[in-house]
Parts: structure tokens; sequence; C-alpha cells
């Protein structure tokens, strides 16, 4: 057993700290679309869940965003999972990229962020300017899945100060992703037993 709050104090020690205006309650008491696996997870979510289990269904509520208005808050930005299954719209890598960015806090560093998917012919492409370069990339399409060796080009054009992007495999079709110094990952290894590896190219 470990209270949510020593958890969460021990999670900001290393980097993964909750957003600005996110507290306990949110994590406790959230109200959200009842098909939403979030909701269900969070409605399962009492705290003895999160209690008798430190650093499990925690870890997967951080990596969510608020189902209620304004939507789309993060509630724990360098913590992202997103299913993998989610290129449904022509412009979906733009605000891929975007986040992947705000994961960084490093918002203003990729600039000129353009794309374009386009599923029944088979084209899309992704292109934005870092550091002055403008990076183009061809992007693979495969029905709505998303191109992940391109994301894995593109969050190494993110990473700096030497904390790197960090992959967690869910098994499963959810690309989680965590940016921490490399420190970091080594302690939330070790606190949640898990196994992280380096997300970028």
């Amino acid at each position: 057993m470990m209270k949510l709050e020593d958890q969460l104090a021990q999670l900001a020690e290393i980097g993964l700290p909750l957003n600005e205006g996110i507290t306990v309650n949110h994590l406790l008491l959230f109200d959200s679309d009842p098909e939403s696996i979030v909701n269900d997870l969070l409605l399962a979510g009492q705290r003895k869940d999160f209690e008798e289990k430190p650093f499990g269904l925690i870890l997967w509520i951080m990596g969510c965003a608020l189902q209620y208005e304004p939507w789309g808050r993060s509630i724990c930005s360098p913590l992202w999972h997103f299913d993998c299954e989610c290129v449904h719209r022509p412009d979906i890598y733009t605000n891929l990229v975007t986040r992947l960015c705000e994961a960084a806090g490093f918002p203003e560093h990729i600039k000129d962020i353009d794309s374009f998917v386009d599923l029944e012919k088979e084209e899309a492409w992704l292109k934005y300017t870092v550091n002055g370069v403008e990076r183009y990339h061809y992007l693979d399409v495969n029905y709505d899945w998303v191109d992940c060796l391109t994301l894995a080009y593109v969050m190494n054009d993110i990473e700096h100060d030497g904390c790197l992007f960090y992959d967690l495999d869910t098994q499963g079709q959810t690309k989680f992703l965590l940016y921490l110094s490399p420190e970091a990952a080594e302690t939330l290894s070790k606190l949640a037993n898990i196994t992280l590896e380096p997300a970028s190219m």
C-alpha cells in the first residue's frame, strides 16, 4: 500500500507532475463518456485501487486527457498514451506532433507543422521545420494505423537537454510514451516494475 499523494509526490520528483490546475480529485472524481475506457478505469479507480498497486493505475490515468470542458487538457504532459488506430482525419499527424512537443515541454521547437492523409488514395505526408531545417516525411499508410517509425524520427528531432522519449510496451495497440531523463526513467522502472525503452531513432 502507498498513499496516492505519496505516489504523486515521487512521480513529480522524477519529472512527472500533475499539470497546473489538476488535483487528486480529478483522478478520483472523473466524469466522462460512459463508453470511454478512461471512464471505466476511473470509475474503478477508487482510492484503494490506486493505493493497493502503487504506480500501476495512476500512470495510465496520468497519460489521459480530461474528458470535459475545456476539452483535451492533459493530466500530465510528459506522459501520454494514444490508440495507434487513430488516423481518421487529414491533419491527425499535425495533432500528434504538437502533442509530442507538449510532452517535451518544448511547444515552439517544431514550427510550421502541416500534414495530410488520404486513406483511400494511400497518400500521406508530414512536414515541419526544426532548427531552421525543413523536414518532409512520406508517411506509411496502413489502414488507420499511425506510422510509428516516422513518429520516432519526429521524437528524435524534439528531444533536448539529455531527456528522451521512452516507450512502455502495453502488448496492444496503445502507444504509451514518457519524456524523461535517463536517470528518471531508471528510477521509474524500479518504482513501477516496468521496462522502458527509448522510443526515438
